[in-house]
């Protein structure tokens, strides 16, 4: 089960792919450590996935995550997109 921290981490780590744990402790208003500790539950979970860009580590939603989303999701988008709506039609 999610801590609400790591809950919250996962949230912006999916609308924000690629910030760094910096990044991150800036937008929660934490210390890096925090930060440090919920990605940790979140890659031991399988949820986010950790990629080196120089000196700096990057966090993204890992391919199961946005996997599963999109399962969810696309079909309620494909079935609300206004094309298929009459009330759309001209």
């Amino acid at each position: 089960m999610l801590t609400a921290a790591s809950s919250k981490i996962l949230r912006i780590i999916l609308k924000k792919p690629g910030l760094t744990r910096g990044e991150l402790a800036e937008l929660l208003q934490v210390a890096g450590p925090t930060v440090t500790r919920s990605v940790q539950h979140l890659t031991d979970d399988g949820l986010i996935r950790i990629e080196r860009d120089g000196r700096f580590t990057r966090y993204y939603p890992a391919d199961l995550v946005i996997g599963s989303l999109n399962q969810v999701l696309m079909p309620s988008l494909i079935h609300d997109h206004p094309s298929s709506d009459s009330s759309y039609a001209k």
